[in-house]
């Protein structure tokens, strides 16, 4: 893979003990609204992260390119970050471990052949299905359909400027929203994301949007209080992940500590 050979130039660059992360994006993306397409993008894109060690300090620079002279600027501004932070004393940064073997069960697969092919009629088809389905109750259909390969690889400096130990791996997914609106100004949300391409079923995802849309009962705006609710799996998902930033802020900025 490409981004094997770029982590390794920039490792060679960052010296010592230092560490490149290189991660490169190929992704399509479709909106639409109103039962039509709105916007269609594609990208290709490289991310280089250097990071360096000094005196137990760690300086940290990224870039979009990958021409040796872009790398040697990159790593230059992660050796300047290094070396300021020590003005603050020592710190305690025990060094990089690159040991990727710890006996742990292999990770389930996470490439799929067929969706790194990106093909934009796959997206045509998810699209058009699902306009189908909401146009069949009398609905708007709003959302978004996005699919990416990326190629992910890191690389530790070795002595005398090789590239000590490294590793690389491919992944993929698909995503897809959809959001029906009925006239009334019901709407309903039902969304997937999946490895391969061929697990997300937009036909499927719009009619569990429709069926929230078209759900019976008047609508009713609750004055403020305090409500029993159910939340579907993936509400309770995003809920908890969004503690977990919470908590993780908290946490970083000592905003959590007591005693």
């Amino acid at each position: 893979m490409i981004t094997a050979e770029v982590a390794g130039r920039a490792a060679a660059r960052a010296g010592g003990d230092g560490l490149a992360l290189v991660t490169r994006e190929r992704s399509l993306m479709l909106r639409f609204a109103a039962g039509r397409p709105t916007q269609a993008t594609a990208i290709d894109d490289f991310t280089v992260e250097i990071a360096i060690p000094f005196h137990g300090h760690v300086g940290r620079a990224s870039t979009n390119a990958i021409d040796d002279a872009s790398l040697d600027e990159c790593a230059g501004r992660a050796s300047d970050a290094a070396r300021a932070a020590t003005l603050s004393g020592d710190g305690r940064f025990p060094g990089f471990d690159p040991d990727l073997d710890r006996g742990a069960d292999s990770p389930p697969a996470a490439f799929d052949a067929a969706t790194a092919e990106l093909d934009p009629g796959v997206g045509a088809a998810a699209l058009t299905d699902a306009f189908a389905v909401a146009a069949e109750q009398g609905l708007e259909a709003h959302g978004i359909w996005t699919v990416a390969e990326q190629e992910q690889a890191w690389a530790v400096a070795g002595a005398k400027g090789a590239t000590g130990a490294a590793g690389a791996e491919r992944r993929t997914d698909v995503f897809m929203k959809v959001i029906c609106i009925a006239p009334s100004g019901r709407s309903g949300y039902a969304s997937a994301s999946a490895v391969a391409v061929g697990d997300v079923a937009p036909a499927e995802l719009a009619g569990r949007a429709a069926a929230k849309a078209v759900a019976g009962g008047e609508l009713a705006e609750l004055p403020p209080g305090e409500y029993p609710v159910v939340f579907e799996a993936q509400a309770t998902g995003w809920l908890c992940d969004l503690l977990a930033d919470c908590a993780a802020a908290s946490a970083a900025s000592g905003a959590s500590r007591t005693g």
